[in-house]
């Protein structure tokens, strides 16, 4: 890494054994869900719409989640502390990265705010992992007319098209008779194309991280094979040009970004 990174590198091998730890939990959700009649006509009902969070700051979130997790004391003592970069670091000693996983006591009378608020939580990281893009970006671009950043957010989680604004564009579609938009719509409604979803997650991941904090053009060529490939293997380190064949993944996604 660069002398300029803000981040060193024992920090983002956390950040990977966390996010590791989390493809692991991200079906525990969905399944706690489909296990309880009682949570999904909760989470049915017409009063109850969670995808207007995705908008919302996560430190707000977590603020109004922390409580029904039974984290609040922990929420509250990672906000006194100084600066965003401590904060940050405490946020990752939450993550356990081996050994057992010891689940906080949960407000059942709020399983279902809880449950939502952990299907967000994944989603959030899968728009990462899949398109190099967070959620709220797609959905504010979407609701800005990008019909292609409408199809990316809903791919990733239906509860979406819940959103007015985006509501307004499908129905818009829909009187109008807009078929290639509605082709495209129906299409994406089944989710992510497979073989997206499965193409280097990890690395998606830190290139939308390096790239908003600046840090992504400070690497050059070796840099980025060095960091990517050796240190934190989240890409391939075999074949006849590693490097180069990562170069090309990265102007890829660069490109992909055009929403």
């Amino acid at each position: 890494m660069t002398e300029t990174a803000k981040y060193n590198l024992e920090q983002l091998i956390k950040i990977r054994d966390g996010l590791n730890m989390m493809l692991m939990l991200r079906e525990m959700v969905p399944a706690a869900i489909e296990r309880s009649q009682n949570i999904q006509e909760v989470m049915s009902s017409p009063g109850f719409i969670w995808a207007n969070d995705y908008l919302k700051s996560p430190q707000e979130l977590m603020r109004r989640n922390a409580p029904i997790m039974g984290m609040q004391g922990i929420v509250e003592r990672i906000e006194s502390l100084p600066d965003k970069e401590s904060q940050a670091t405490a946020l990752l000693k939450i993550l356990p990265t081996n050994g057992p996983i010891n689940l906080p006591q949960v407000d059942m009378s709020k399983a279902a705010e809880g449950l939502a608020w952990g299907q967000i939580s994944m989603k959030m990281l899968d728009a990462i992992f899949t398109y190099g893009q967070d959620m709220p970006s797609l959905i504010r671009a979407a609701i800005n007319g990008n019909d292609e950043a409408l199809c990316k957010a809903v791919s990733i989680d239906r509860a979406v098209q819940e959103i007015p604004e985006i509501a307004a564009r499908i129905r818009k579609a829909e009187a109008a008779n807009q078929v290639d938009f509605l082709n495209d719509f129906h299409q994406v409604m089944q989710g992510p194309s497979g073989h997206i979803k499965l193409d280097h997650p990890l690395l998606r991941y830190f290139l939308w991280t390096l790239k908003g904090e600046g840090i992504l053009d400070q690497l050059g060529f070796e840099e980025r094979y060095q960091l990517f490939c050796v240190e934190l293997e989240v890409y391939p380190n075999d074949g006849k040009d590693p490097a180069g064949s990562l170069n090309t993944f990265i102007d890829r996604w660069k490109k992909s970004l055009s929403t």
